[in-house]
């Protein structure tokens, strides 16, 4: 029996050493083209003439590997292009800068005018696939990441306030600023003096009476602590997001906005506000008893999931 090959064209992002979003969503394809095939190889967008000249599955991973996808496409028998975030969100969100909206349309539009038509196509929430449905012949699927679910550790002293996000990341490092000079004066006025904790690399480590920068931690279990109060203040992109989704999995409780909670169902330790109400709702939260561990499985938090659907599509 002979051994079946896919290719995955991922960016040096995706393939980085740390545990970010796009590392997180290399994994989730890997696993799933698992399921077809036998071998996984992994080529960046610029080494795409590296890839085999046959090939079971070709799969892209976002927009910035659309072109290098196309390439290879002639020599796979199917075809997968994981779009991740809608194009259309992304111009209508999206603080990342105007250079990469327009390179993400650039290329949606030279897809559809050069009838380049993958088997199939996967956004990561349904609201995504649904506003760019328009783009692709076939409607897509919803894909989401499938999060490993961790149980959180013993609390060490006082329960933390806590930021995770890769600070390389423009919308984390907003997210960051905004924590230092609009939400920590809000909440000494308010007399909190739990700390913030700040994790991710791209931030200098440092820390005062108020906010620790505790840089990247890759023990992924020290990050959820028992009594923890994770914070996601999203205000751009699209997308599903992981510090909202895997601290709810750890049974914590998640102060976010109705942006940060799309492609996920509340819970009921999921708080959805204004940034304005984040500092009275994280004394809310403090001002109760610690809440017993809550066990979340990821249908009781997802939305949507068509990732069946899309392996039957491929393995026709």
């Amino acid at each position: 029996m002979n051994e079946r090959l896919a290719v995955i064209v991922a960016s040096d992002v995706a393939q980085g050493p740390y545990a970010v979003g796009a590392s997180q969503r290399l994994g989730e394809l890997r696993a799933l083209a698992s399921a077809l095939c036998d071998e996984i190889q992994i080529v960046r967008p610029n080494e795409w003439r590296n890839a085999p000249m046959k090939m079971d599955l070709a799969v892209g991973q976002s927009w910035s590997t659309l072109w290098a996808l196309r390439q290879i496409a002639g020599r796979s028998r199917r075809v997968w292009f994981d779009a991740c975030d809608s194009t259309i969100a992304l111009r209508l969100r999206t603080s990342h800068g105007a250079w990469l909206q327009s390179a993400a349309a650039l290329l949606r539009d030279l897809s559809v005018s050069r009838r380049f038509r993958p088997d199939v196509v996967s956004y990561i929430t349904a609201r995504d696939a649904a506003q760019d449905a328009c783009v692709w012949k076939e409607p897509p699927l919803t894909v989401p990441i499938h999060w490993k679910r961790f149980r959180p550790l013993p609390q060490l002293g006082q329960r933390r306030i806590v930021l995770v996000g890769d600070g390389n990341y423009l919308p984390n490092r907003r997210a960051a600023e905004w924590v230092l000079t609009q939400l920590v004066p809000k909440l000494r006025a308010l007399g909190a003096t739990n700390p913030v904790w700040i994790y991710g690399p791209g931030y200098e480590k440092g820390q005062d009476r108020t906010v620790i920068f505790a840089g990247y931690e890759p023990d992924t279990n020290a990050l959820y602590r028992c009594g923890d109060i994770h914070i996601a203040p999203v205000v751009s992109g699209a997308g599903m997001n992981s510090k909202v989704a895997v601290p709810l999995l750890a049974g914590l409780t998640v102060i976010t906005t109705r942006l940060g909670i799309q492609g996920l169902k509340a819970s009921e330790r999921t708080v959805v506000c204004d940034l304005n109400d984040f500092a009275p709702e994280i004394l809310r939260v403090l001002a109760r008893e610690q809440e017993p561990f809550l066990e979340l499985t990821l249908s009781d938090l997802i939305e949507d999931d068509e990732s069946e659907d899309l392996l039957a599509r491929l393995d026709e």
